[in-house]
């Protein structure tokens, strides 16, 4: 309701006035970690900040209070919604459940460490802070859907049955598409704004190109139709048919035009990015009383977090200016 989103969005445009992006520059020229450190303190993640500004504290203590902050932006978002903009919220806020679940489980593939793969998880779901520390330490996949608490996602019944398979074959495009497929499917479905509806579908588009690429390079698909996700606005099964057997298919796209341009994976996933960052902008702005703030805040507050990751590392062992500026497309 429109009475719902002025309230939420004066004070959401609040926190977004608040951003370190607004202040980038200042930190990518900190001359030393600790000063990158006074800077964020000068900014509206202080009061998260805690033990990592203290002496001896390091890179674990920053990811622990980035994790923090992003965690408490989430929570009072999450507080001021009712009714209709409620519910909105709470599929907006699920779509972090699939981005830490998909995580934990590159992550214990991978072999990472418990620290390494909660430093990659974004605290803003259904999935509270405890519950995905204890996913970050299950010893393998196969024990992560016995983590206490793992039901308090939407995506718990999926979860579980994909990670069954997971553990049966290790096929993680599978397990990453089959969460996908849950998250979409229910989400634009039970979604009133039109305007999360197709921010949503963009996503699914975006999702869809690049598992199809992924599905040409190994060259191993079989059967196309287990990896597509429904839902999207332009990237048709067909095209992602096309893509995957290599006949076409990146021709003629609209939204993601650039992904076309692109000659390797890790460019495509870059341009698919930076059009859903571009579409949460558009969002922000065309959208004054409804979910479209919400959206383009909280893509702008993921770019944060992953900014300070970005340069409080790059500080910390003193690598150079103009790399760090390069880095983060502020450089030649």
């Amino acid at each position: 309701m429109p009475d719902d989103y002025g309230y939420i969005n004066a004070r959401v445009r609040v926190m977004h006035s608040g951003l370190v992006t607004k202040k980038l520059d200042e930190a990518i020229n900190a001359a030393s970690y600790s000063e990158f450190l006074r800077i964020l303190s000068e900014t509206s993640m202080s009061a998260d900040l805690g033990d990592a500004t203290a002496s001896g504290a390091g890179l674990p203590q920053l990811d622990a209070a980035l994790s923090r902050n992003f965690f408490n932006t989430a929570q009072k978002i999450v507080g001021m919604g009712t009714g209709s903009a409620g519910k909105d919220i709470a599929l907006l806020f699920a779509r972090y459940d699939l981005l830490n679940l998909k995580a934990v489980a590159r992550g214990k593939i991978g072999g990472r460490s418990a620290d390494e793969i909660y430093a990659n998880l974004t605290p803003a779901g259904s999935l509270k802070p405890a519950v995905l520390q204890s996913l970050a330490s299950a010893s393998d996949v196969g024990n992560l859907t016995g983590v206490a608490g793992v039901n308090a996602s939407p995506l718990s019944s999926a979860f579980r049955k994909a990670a069954q398979t997971l553990t049966a074959d290790n096929n993680l495009l599978e397990f990453e598409v089959a969460l996908d497929q849950a998250y979409y499917s229910a989400a634009i479905k039970g979604a009133d704004s039109t305007v999360l509806k197709d921010y949503l579908r963009r996503e699914v588009d975006g999702a869809n190109l690049l598992t199809a690429m992924k599905l040409k390079a190994s060259g191993t698909a079989t059967n196309t139709e287990t990896y597509f996700v429904k839902g999207g606005k332009e990237v048709t099964q067909t095209r992602f048919e096309q893509i995957v057997s290599g006949n076409g298919g990146l021709d003629g796209l609209t939204a993601f035009a650039r992904v076309s341009e692109t000659t390797d994976l890790g460019s495509a996933e870059n341009a698919v990015r930076s059009v859903m960052l571009e579409n949460a902008k558009k969002a922000y702005t065309g959208d004054a009383l409804g979910i479209g703030v919400v959206i383009g805040f909280l893509k702008e507050k993921e770019q944060e977090v992953a900014l300070a990751r970005l340069i409080a590392r790059a500080k910390f062992y003193n690598v150079p200016t103009d790399v760090i500026k390069k880095e983060v497309g502020r450089g030649a």
